[in-house]
C-alpha cells in the first residue's frame, strides 16, 4: 500500500510493506521531470542531438517558407551568442533533475504575411514539416484561454486582425517548436509596439519568430547515474507536481 504525503520538502511516497515496515521515497530526488515519462527521456535525445536536429527542422521550416510565402529571414538575429543549455532543470517536487533545459536563439523573418490566410498557410507549413520530426500540430497560445481574456487581450475573438499570433508545437520527448507572429500593421492603437522592437533598440518590426527547445533532455555524462536514481521510483505513482 502507498500514501503520496505533500510536505514543506515535498511530496513523499509512503510504502507500507507487508511486515508492517514503512519506507518512504522522497520525491526531490527525482530525477526526471514531472512530464514527459522517465523512459521516454532514455529513449530520446541528449541535449546536443536535440538541439542540431532542432535547428536541422528549423532550417526546413525556413526554407519552405520562403518558397511558400517568400519570406526571407534576418541572419543577423541568428547571428547573436546566447546560452543554449541549462543543467539542473527543476523536477517539479521540489528539487533538481538530472536534465538539460535546451532554449535556443530564436530565428526571425523581416517581413510576415499580413492576410490571415497567409499565417494559416504558414502555420500549416511549420505544422507538415514538423510532423515529419514527430510533433503535434500547431496550437495557438489563446487556444486555451476564455473568450473575455482573449478579446480583453487581442481586441476581439477574430485573429485576422490580432497584432500578435503565437503558440506552440508540442514535440517528443519534451519537445517543442514555438511560433509568433508580430504584425505592425493590426497594431492599430500602438499596444504591441515594445514588443514588436528590435534587439538593438530599432522601431518596432513585423516578424514571423521560430524557436526550438526542450523541457529537459538527458546528457551522455547522466545516464547511469540517472538509471540508478530513478530505480526507486520505478512503479510508483507520480505526485501532482509542485510547480510547473
Amino acid at each position: 500500500m502507498t500514501h503520496i504525503i505533500k510536505t514543506t520538502i515535498g511530496s513523499t511516497t509512503v510504502i507500507e510493506n507487508t511486515d508492517g515496515s514503512r519506507q518512504t521515497i522522497y520525491w526531490r530526488g527525482y530525477p526526471a521531470t514531472s512530464e514527459p515519462d522517465p523512459q521516454e527521456i532514455l529513449d530520446g535525445p541528449t541535449p546536443e542531438q536535440g538541439y542540431a536536429d532542432g535547428q536541422a527542422m528549423l532550417a526546413e521550416i525556413k526554407s519552405a517558407l520562403s518558397s511558400a510565402l517568400a519570406l526571407e529571414w534576418n541572419a543577423e538575429a541568428e547571428a547573436l551568442e546566447t546560452d543554449v543549455y541549462f543543467p539542473g532543470a527543476s523536477n517539479n517536487h521540489g528539487g533538481q533533475s538530472l536534465l538539460t533545459t535546451v532554449n535556443a536563439p530564436e530565428h526571425q523573418s523581416t517581413s510576415v504575411p499580413e492576410a490571415w490566410a497567409g499565417k494559416q498557410k504558414a502555420m500549416d507549413v511549420i505544422g507538415d514539416i514538423s510532423g515529419e520530426y514527430g510533433y503535434q500540430r500547431p496550437r495557438l497560445d489563446t487556444d486555451s484561454w476564455s473568450e473575455a481574456d482573449v478579446v480583453a487581450d487581442r481586441g476581439s475573438l477574430d485573429p485576422a486582425g490580432w497584432a500578435m499570433v503565437g503558440g506552440m508545437v508540442q514535440g517528443p520527448n519534451g519537445q517543442w517548436l514555438s511560433f509568433a507572429f508580430a504584425d505592425c500593421s493590426k497594431d492599430l492603437t500602438g499596444k504591441f509596439a515594445k514588443e514588436f522592437s528590435d534587439d538593438s533598440g530599432g522601431g518596432a518590426q513585423s516578424a514571423l519568430f521560430l524557436g526550438y527547445g526542450a523541457k529537459g533532455l538527458l546528457p551522455a555524462a547522466n545516464r547511469d547515474l540517472y538509471k540508478e536514481a530513478l530505480a526507486p521510483f520505478i512503479g510508483l505513482e507520480r505526485p501532482e507536481p509542485l510547480e510547473r
